[in-house]
């Protein structure tokens, strides 16, 4: 199993916690081996958000032609955009549709920008990056602390990606397709923090059965539990 750091921003109790869980599965004989993110993961980000964009345009529009037009009025991203500016007291009280706007003034799937982006993610999240670390370091599993806890979205600042510490070779695997898995790890404050597991490219079921057995050996799932609130009047 490759071991990965834990990204900037991620909470210090989960570090802690990933640091127990080494401990235990290094004491029930699993072999682990210390990796570090390849320079080619600080490559995807631009690339990441110009292919998500083109990609998205031609996945909605796609999306709404095949909808029942007396049901769903906006056929089309430019049509959706137009509703949100005419309902923008309902529908954007707090936050605008900066991603929608970003989109449609995207060209088609055959652009080349669109086209060098997803030559860009290619080398970077696959051949550079995953595939680098699994079969250059000869591991069948990466392993690293996952995301959380779970961040307020503050109605002024909006959501603030790059401050919870998610890992970026589970970035990786969604853009690549490999096979990804987060599994609980315990609470923070109340709050699920987890692992994240990618294996290789086809081996879903190698994963799962990972996943499956560190399950069980941490048997760290918890039920949440939220407090009721006085304000509401409940007890």
């Amino acid at each position: 199993i490759g071991v990965m750091p834990a990204s900037p921003g991620t909470h210090p109790d989960a570090v802690w916690q990933f640091a127990s869980v080494r401990a235990l599965l290094e004491a029930q004989g699993a072999v682990l081996v210390d990796l570090h993110p390849p320079a080619a993961f600080e490559q995807m980000g631009s690339a990441e958000t110009t292919a998500l964009l083109y990609e998205f345009k031609s996945a909605i529009n796609a999306y709404l032609s095949g909808l029942d037009p007396q049901q769903v009025p906006s056929r089309t991203l430019a049509a959706l955009i137009e509703f949100n500016v005419s309902h923008a007291s309902q529908e954007m009280p707090q936050f605008g549709q900066e991603l929608f706007e970003q989109a449609q003034a995207c060209g088609g799937l055959q652009d080349r920008k669109y086209l060098a982006a997803r030559a860009t993610l290619h080398r970077c999240a696959d051949v550079a990056g995953l595939a680098a670390l699994l079969e250059g370091h000869r591991v069948e599993v990466l392993l690293s602390v996952g995301n959380g806890p779970a961040e307020l979205i503050d109605p002024v600042w909006g959501d603030r990606p790059g401050d919870g510490g998610w890992p970026s070779m589970a970035s990786a695997a969604a853009i690549a397709g490999y096979p990804s898995l987060s599994v609980p790890m315990g609470l923070v404050r109340g709050l699920p923090v987890g692992i994240v597991l990618v294996g290789r490219r086809f081996q879903d079921g190698l994963l799962l059965q990972v996943g499956h057995a560190f399950e069980r050996l941490t048997a760290a799932q918890r039920k949440p539990h939220a407090e009721a609130s006085h304000a509401d009047g409940a007890g």
